[in-house]
C-alpha cells in the first residue's frame, strides 16, 4: 500500500514539475499572459511597442505589390504566380500577427482591410489577364481555320474578362488614398504601390484596346438575326432575371445562353422563335455580369446587367474535442440573407494560423464541418466571399478556440488515472479497517488456558483411478474420432501413456504434470525416444493455433504404438 502511494506521489509531483514553464500565478519580474488574465502593470508597456512590431512587415506588404502587376504587364505570369502566392502567404502571416498582438488601433484593421482588397483585385488581374492571353492565342487558330462561331465565343469571353479587370482596377485605385492615410501614420513610403496602380491601368488600357480590335473584326449575321432582353438589369440575392429573345424563322430550336461567357442554360423556341429563361440570382458574385445567347453562328448582343450585394447574416460555433482523423475542432453554423437561408453556398473557416476550411451549407443554410487547428488559443472566424455569391465580403463574429498540447491530454488522463486510483485505495484501506473494527467487537475472549489444541488428523493418500484397457482406449479414441472432435482422441492417447509412465513412477498427480515433465520421468532410453517424438507432434497439433486435423491425429495413434510397444506392450 505505502508503495503503491509513494507511486502515485511521485506521478503527480513529475506532472506538475512539467507545468511549471506555463504558470498561473506570476510576479512582476516575470510576467507570462494567458488567455485568462493580463498583467496591468505591463500594459502600458506593450501598448507602446506593440504597433511598432507590424511596422516591417507592413511595409514589405506594400512593397510587394508592384513587383506582381509589372510581372503581369510583361505576361511574365510563372513569375507573377509565385510573387502573388509569396505575398498572401505573407498577408497570412500578418494578419496572425496582428491577432496574436491584439492590435486595436484603427489604422491596423484599415490596414488589414485594405490589404484584403488589394489580394482580391490582383488575384482578378493574374487570372483574368493569363486566360486573355490565352482566348488570345485561339483566336489567331480559329481564324486560319475560318470558324466564326469559335470567334463569337472567344470575343464575348474577351468582353467578359475585360469587365472583370477594369471592376478589379476601380476596387484596387480606391485603396490608393486609405493606403497612403495610414502609411504615413507609420512613416512608410507607398511609391511601390503607387506605381503599381499605373501598372494596373496600363494593363487594362492594353486589354480594352485588343477587345475592341477583336470585336470589330468578328463577322456580324444580320440575315436571321437572335435578339436578347432581360430584366431587370439589377437585381439581388434573391431575385430573378427573365430572359427572353427571338431567333428569328427558327422555331423549336435550341438557344444556348452564357454568362460571363460561361454556358449557363438553354432555352427552346417557339413557332414564332421566341425564346424565355429566369436566371435565379443565388450562386453569382456581386458586381457587373454580361449575358448573351447563341444558336450556331448567330449570336445576340451582349448585355451587361449588375448584382448588388445583399445583406448576410453569418454565425460559427467551435467546440475543441477529438474527431478522429487527426480532427480537434467541430465547426458549425448558418448563412442567411433577408430571413431566407441561403443553401450551396461556400463559407470558408479562417483561423490565424493555418489553412482555410471551406463548407458548403445545405438547403436550411447550415453547415458543419470538422478540422484540425494548431495547440494554442486560436482565433477563428467563418467568411463569405462576393466573388461568387451575391453578398459583400461578410465575416462572423470571431470565435476563440482553446486547443490543447497533445501532452496536456496525456497528462490529464494520467492525473485522473491517478486520482482514481488514490480514490480506489483509499476507499479499500476504509473497508478493512470498519470490517476488522466490525470483527473485534464480534469476537468473545478466551482464557489462555482453555484454548484447545486442535490436531489435524492424517489424510489417507489419494485412491489410484483404475488404468485404462487397450480396448477403452481404442473406444475412446474412435469415439472421439467419429465426432470429429481430433484434439480429444490425441488427448485420450496422451493421457493413456501419462497413467501408465506415472504408475510406473509411482507419481500419483501425473495429470497435474506437463507433457515434457511426463517425458523426463521416462527410464528407459528406447521408450523415451519414441515418447519424445510422440510428445512433439503431440504438443504442436494440441497446443497450436490451428485445429487438429485427421491425419495429425492418425499419425499420433501410429507414434502411440510404437511408444507402447516400446514399454513392452501389453496391459496399459
Amino acid at each position: 500500500m505505502q508503495w503503491v502511494l509513494a507511486g502515485v506521489s511521485l506521478a503527480i509531483i513529475l506532472i506538475c514539475g512539467s507545468m511549471i514553464t506555463s504558470p498561473i500565478l506570476y510576479s512582476a519580474e516575470n510576467a507570462s499572459s494567458t488567455a485568462h488574465h493580463a498583467d496591468p502593470s505591463l500594459i502600458s508597456r506593450t501598448a507602446e511597442n506593440r504597433a511598432g512590431s507590424v511596422v516591417p512587415a507592413m511595409d514589405n506588404l506594400i512593397e510587394s505589390t508592384g513587383t506582381i502587376v509589372l510581372n503581369i504587364k510583361n505576361k511574365d505570369f510563372k513569375a507573377a504566380q509565385a510573387d502573388l502566392e509569396a505575398y498572401m502567404a505573407a498577408s497570412r502571416s500578418f494578419n496572425s500577427l496582428v491577432v496574436n498582438l491584439d492590435l486595436s488601433e484603427s489604422e491596423i484593421g484599415e490596414f488589414v482591410e485594405i490589404n484584403r482588397e488589394n489580394i482580391e483585385s490582383l488575384s482578378t488581374l493574374f487570372e483574368e489577364s493569363k486566360r486573355f492571353e490565352e482566348i488570345s492565342s485561339l483566336e489567331v487558330v480559329y481564324r486560319d481555320e475560318e470558324n466564326p462561331e469559335a470567334l463569337y465565343s472567344v470575343a464575348y469571353e474577351g468582353e467578359a474578362l475585360r469587365m472583370k479587370m477594369e471592376e478589379a482596377y476601380q476596387r484596387y485605385a480606391a485603396q490608393q488614398s486609405s493606403l497612403q492615410s495610414v502609411s504615413s501614420r507609420y512613416g512608410l513610403s507607398t511609391a511601390s504601390y503607387n506605381q503599381s496602380v499605373t501598372e494596373f491601368a496600363a494593363v487594362v488600357g492594353e486589354t480594352d484596346a485588343a477587345q475592341e480590335s477583336r470585336l470589330d473584326a468578328i463577322p456580324k449575321n444580320d440575315v436571321f438575326p437572335l435578339t436578347l432582353g432581360i430584366e431587370p438589369t439589377t437585381a439581388t440575392f434573391g431575385d430573378r432575371i427573365l430572359i427572353a429573345g427571338t431567333l428569328y424563322r427558327s422555331p423549336g430550336q435550341e438557344v444556348g445562353i452564357s454568362i460571363d461567357s460561361r454556358l449557363w442554360g438553354t432555352a427552346i423556341t417557339d413557332i414564332n422563335g421566341r425564346y424565355t429563361a429566369y436566371y435565379p440570382v443565388t450562386a453569382i458574385g456581386t458586381g457587373k455580369h454580361l449575358i448573351y445567347t447563341s444558336r450556331g453562328s448567330r449570336y445576340s448582343d451582349v448585355i451587361e446587367f449588375t448584382i448588388v450585394p445583399a445583406p448576410a447574416a453569418l454565425t460559427l460555433e467551435a467546440t475543441q474535442g477529438d474527431y478522429g482523423a487527426g480532427e480537434n475542432v467541430l465547426f458549425t453554423g448558418t448563412l442567411s440573407s433577408l430571413d431566407r437561408p441561403v443553401s450551396n453556398a461556400l463559407v470558408s473557416i479562417v483561423p490565424d494560423e493555418g489553412a482555410a476550411i471551406q463548407v458548403l451549407t445545405d438547403e436550411k443554410g447550415v453547415y458543419s464541418c470538422t478540422g484540425l487547428l494548431d495547440p494554442g488559443i486560436r482565433e477563428v472566424k467563418a467568411v463569405v466571399s462576393g466573388e461568387s455569391l451575391p453578398f459583400a465580403y461578410t465575416a462572423s463574429s470571431p470565435v476563440t478556440v482553446d486547443v490543447p498540447h497533445a501532452w496536456m491530454g496525456f497528462a490529464s488522463l494520467v492525473m485522473k488515472g491517478a486520482v482514481i486510483l488514490v480514490l480506489g485505495l483509499g476507499l479499500e484501506f476504509m473497508v478493512r479497517s470498519i470490517r476488522e473494527q466490525r470483527s473485534k467487537r464480534r469476537a468473545t475472549p478466551i482464557s489462555r488456558h482453555e484454548i484447545p489444541v486442535l490436531r489435524q488428523p492424517a489424510l489417507p493418500p489419494a485412491p489410484i483411478a483404475e488404468p485404462l484397457s487397450p480396448a477403452e482406449v481404442a473406444r475412446q479414441y474412435a469415439l472421439h474420432v467419429g465426432n470429429g472432435d481430433y484434439r480429444e482422441a490425441i488427448r485420450t492417447l496422451y493421457l493413456a501413456l501419462a497413467d501408465r509412465i506415472g504408475r510406473k513412477a509411482e507419481i500419483r498427480n501425473y495429470i497435474a504434470w506437463t507433457p515434457r515433465e511426463i517425458l523426463g520421468a521416462t527410464s528407459g532410453a528406447s521408450e523415451a525416444k519414441n515418447l519424445a517424438e510422440f510428445i512433439g507432434k503431440y504438443e504442436h497439433s494440441h497446443y497450436g493455433t490451428t485445429e487438429t486435423s485427421h491425419g495429425q491425429a492418425e499419425a499420433l495413434l501410429r507414434w502411440y504404438g510404437s511408444v507402447t510397444e516400446a514399454m513392452g506392450g501389453g496391459q496399459d
